[in-house]
């Protein structure tokens, strides 16, 4: 698992844009390009860059809905004086907050938990990929709290983080699934 960012624009961008869509070729490119914008190193940063350029022109992107959730997401992270991501990190460990996060149409258990991971929090972010691998582990889990807990407790046992666990599965399931 990669390190985190140190660029709030760069991981928002990630875990906002990333549901349903083939990270490699269509999340990586724009999150690198808002990389290349230091200024937008901060929330506040990043939503004057969002809100200058146009997140349309600046993301590349078609789609009103994940606009909609970058732009909602981001202004509630400044309005909260949520700056870095280790501001993020305090405010997420705030339960409340990730529920609350969830209020937002876009968000929910899944991209909190993403969030988590990519501001180097040990945990996973289930999706298709790790309830597929657990099925095939012979655990029939369609809880999301449920799946989240055995993989940690998984990766607690190997003694490894549960980011890499999380890694490690998503990477051999989204492979053999092309």
């Amino acid at each position: 698992m990669e390190p985190p960012y140190g660029h709030m624009g760069a991981t928002l961008t990630d875990a906002l844009l990333q549901s349903g869509l083939r990270y490699e070729t269509v999340v990586l490119p724009r999150v690198r390009e808002v990389q290349a914008h230091p200024e937008a190193a901060t929330t506040s940063g990043y939503l004057r860059l969002l809100e200058a350029l146009g997140a349309k022109a600046l993301l590349r992107w078609k789609s009103d809905a994940k606009l909609g959730c970058v732009l909602a997401v981001t202004r509630m992270l400044r309005d909260e004086h949520v700056e870095s991501e280790e501001d993020l990190r305090i405010w997420l460990g705030e339960e409340k907050n990730g529920v609350w996060l969830q209020r937002v149409k876009g968000v929910g258990p899944k991209t909190v938990d993403y969030l988590r991971l990519l501001i180097g929090e040990p945990t996973c972010a289930v999706d298709r990929h790790l309830y597929r691998f657990l099925a095939e582990a012979g655990l029939d889990i369609a809880d999301y709290d449920a799946a989240r807990t055995v993989i940690n407790d998984a990766a607690a046992l190997l003694g490894i983080d549960g980011r890499d666990l999380d890694y490690s599965i998503w990477t051999r399931m989204s492979t053999r699934a092309r």
